[in-house]
């Protein structure tokens, strides 16, 4: 009796309580995952308006879904009631925030599919024979191209199957015989743009073209990047330069009766306030009826949408991107239906 009196209590088992802690602690980073994946989708909203979300719209979004990532590796060890609330954050920071596309139904309309296509050759140095493999295999009926360094680069193409027009570095080349051309810009960083327009005759009727290339964020990113000081400046001086051509040739498109095609590199994604408020009469093909993100430019460290093929009184029955054919700037195509006038 007195041994047993004399025994020490029993320890309490502490496990249980550091299993509370850990789970409680995993329910919170997963919340916050969402919170970090809501907060990046609306902010890239705001680029172009907002030099910070306009860097992370141009900056490597591929980024956003490793934090809901690992909290959704947390929750499957500690915490499987907060799944539903990792996974929703992983879908968004790889969806919405990062520019994921559904294609919508029902782009169907009477008229025969006319394909489309665009791509920055980025002054490389692309043979003629390159590119012409590309038309080949792709089988555009208007093809626009810009910084085009070389008039070599379409010699492959040449009538009665094919109509060229050159200016300033653009080129478009047209199964469809090109009525009118004329230059509208001949400098991509001024408010103008480097544009021309192009009036085809097309077995439904006259189709007005745009070709266009807008001022590059590049050198104000690869500043702010660096931590140069001027760089923020730089940047909102660019989203103002961009935004003066979108609202230029926007309005000229608008007064053009029928229907109207716009290729080119905007260099703008179609988050950016200047993009879905100077755009919001057309069109977009990719939107309508892409799959992905579809990002166009290419490089080492980021991955981005801004070359577009814009549309009136037309729907895109499919539109993707093309095969690299050495430019960082990947082709765009789109089968596009037009709607009778």
């Amino acid at each position: 009796m007195s041994s047993e009196a004399g025994s020490p209590a029993p320890v309490p088992d502490s496990a249980p309580r550091k299993r509370g802690i850990v789970s409680r602690g995993v329910a919170f980073v997963a919340w916050m995952s969402l919170l970090f994946s809501l907060g990046a989708w609306i902010v890239v909203r705001f680029g172009d308006a907002w030099a910070p979300a306009t860097f992370l719209m141009f900056g490597p979004r591929w980024v956003l879904p490793i934090v809901p990532a690992c909290a959704f590796f947390l929750t499957l060890i500690a915490r499987r009631r907060s799944i539903p609330v990792a996974t929703v954050a992983l879908i968004v920071a790889g969806g919405p925030a990062m520019g994921f596309v559904f294609p919508i139904p029902g782009n169907e309309t009477d008229s025969a599919p006319m394909r489309v296509l665009t791509c920055n050759l980025h002054n490389a140095r692309i043979e003629g024979a390159a590119i012409a493999k590309l038309v080949q295999e792709m089988n555009p009926d208007v093809a626009a191209f810009q910084e085009s360094n070389s008039v070599r680069q379409f010699t492959n193409f040449a009538p009665p199957n094919w109509h060229v027009h050159r200016a300033a570095g653009l080129v478009l080349v047209s199964r469809y015989p090109i009525r009118k051309a004329e230059v509208l810009g001949t400098d991509s960083t001024s408010e103008h743009g480097l544009v021309a327009t192009y009036e085809l005759e097309t077995p439904r009727g006259l189709l007005t073209v745009f070709n266009l290339h807008f001022a590059t964020p590049r050198d104000a990113l690869a500043k702010v990047a660096s931590g140069q000081a001027d760089g923020w400046k730089e940047l909102e001086e660019n989203s103002a330069i961009r935004r003066a051509q979108s609202e230029n040739v926007a309005a000229a498109a608008t007064k053009v009766r029928g229907a109207v095609l716009i290729l080119g590199d905007f260099n703008t994604p179609t988050e950016s306030v200047v993009f879905k408020k100077a755009w919001s009469n057309f069109e977009d093909a990719f939107a309508m009826a892409g799959w992905g993100w579809g990002y166009t430019f290419r490089i080492k460290r980021t991955a981005v949408r801004i070359d577009h093929i814009l549309l009136r009184n037309g729907k895109a029955a499919h539109c993707w991107v093309g095969p690299d054919i050495g430019s960082p700037h990947r082709p765009v195509l789109a089968d596009v239906r037009w709607s009778q006038d």
